[in-house]
């Protein structure tokens, strides 16, 4: 549907988004080292450096708070993807001020570019993680024990018999589950009914499954007793 196409364009989007994060942390990292090579050439920072990098950190972290507010509110995978982001420039612009304010203290000329490595590598690390979810989400991966926990939960529903099969999927970053299950041979269209709806609010409430199909087999064997 064009509803599920919409959140696999996002998950593609992110992916995109990963590899920017992933090119500016090297960026990052290349211009630490290059700064701890010429020393010489580093001039100490002043106290308005440092307030501005106080007035960032305070900016970034409304914005970081923004994004992961209402990325998880709304299972937004681009928003998700911008908040981690976000949460980089937090610790960069935090990082920033308290190294400009250690340079002035201690009079440390490596210190920022040691920093900027240090942040890099974070900033890199963040890239790398949002890079490989997205990426297990376009193929559709989703973690066997994931499955077997909710294959688990099901079976232990009073009114199913037994799991015949549970297929999952991701749709974008949406869980999506198909699955058979054995009932009993007499039970009635609203039992099933019944049925239906509590599987689905458990896996959404305990996985955060965002659509179930529920294929039910009635139990000829114990029918036939």
């Amino acid at each position: 549907s064009l509803q599920l196409s919409r959140f696999r364009l996002e998950t593609v989007f992110t992916l995109m988004t990963s590899f920017i994060i992933i090119l500016i942390a090297i960026q990052i990292v290349y211009s630490g080292i290059k700064g701890l090579m010429n020393l010489s050439n580093v001039e100490s920072p002043n106290f308005v450096s440092a307030i501005g990098a106080s007035i960032a950190t305070v900016l970034m972290l409304v914005v970081w708070y923004l994004n992961y507010h209402n990325g998880k509110k709304l299972k937004n995978a681009s928003l998700q993807a911008a908040a981690k982001d976000s949460l980089g420039d937090v610790v960069t612009s935090f990082s920033t001020m308290i190294t400009v304010l250690l340079s002035m203290a201690l009079k440390v000329a490596f210190l920022d570019s040691a920093v900027s490595i240090v942040i890099g590598i974070f900033i890199l690390w963040q890239g790398i993680v949002i890079f490989q979810e997205s990426s297990l989400n376009l193929i559709d991966y989703v973690d066997p024990e994931l499955e077997k926990d909710m294959r688990q939960d099901i079976d232990d529903i009073e009114e199913v018999r037994d799991v015949v099969d549970l297929t999952s999927r991701y749709n974008g970053n949406m869980l999506i589950v198909d699955i058979f299950v054995k009932v009993a041979a007499e039970d009635t269209a609203m039992s099933i009914y019944q049925l239906n709806k509590k599987i689905k609010e458990e896996l959404y409430q305990k996985y955060d499954v965002y659509d179930v199909t529920l294929t039910t087999i009635p139990d000829l064997e114990e029918f036939d007793k």
